[in-house]
């Protein structure tokens, strides 16, 4: 009896870890997948370093994020169970906001610009952006974090 309980409870446990698992390898496809077809202007070459690129970036940001917050002992709560995919659109979006200004003044300046003002160009106009979603973020899971209550165990 002992030993169907424990079936029971592990099946119910793993059951939906696995259906969350399946989702999210699915999620993570069809982000490759929409990538992809946004660069097409993009040879094969740069979209096989620029959609990784993208996808890695945030998912940087969250393992370095987790990885400070478990250092400093923060305890898990339901906000950080949202935070990597919220971080993960709003990272690859990023990406695509820089890649069109890219687009944008490389065809516009041509070859009579350097890489160096055809980039400063490029953060100039996306920067402020970036940076302020960035803020916001930062912002909105701190006091998440530190607001919201522990997650049962």
């Amino acid at each position: 009896m002992w030993e169907d309980a424990c079936r029971y409870t592990r099946s119910r446990i793993l059951h939906p870890s696995a259906d969350l698992c399946f989702k999210i390898l699915v999620g993570m496809f069809l982000m490759v997948v929409f990538m992809s077809m946004a660069l097409r202007r993009f040879s094969w070459r740069a979209q096989l370093i620029l959609v990784p690129t993208a996808i890695a970036s945030p998912l940087l940001a969250i393992a370095a994020t987790f990885g400070v917050m478990g250092w400093l002992g923060v305890q898990y709560n339901s906000v950080m169970s949202i935070m990597p995919f919220l971080v993960l659109g709003i990272g690859v979006d990023d990406a695509f906001l820089l890649l069109h200004s890219w687009l944008k003044w490389t065809r516009k300046a041509g070859a009579q610009t350097s890489l160096a003002n055809t980039m400063a160009q490029v953060m100039e106009e996306i920067g402020p952006s970036i940076s302020i979603t960035s803020l916001t973020n930062v912002l909105a899971f701190g006091i998440g974090v530190v607001n919201c209550a522990a997650m049962p165990s």
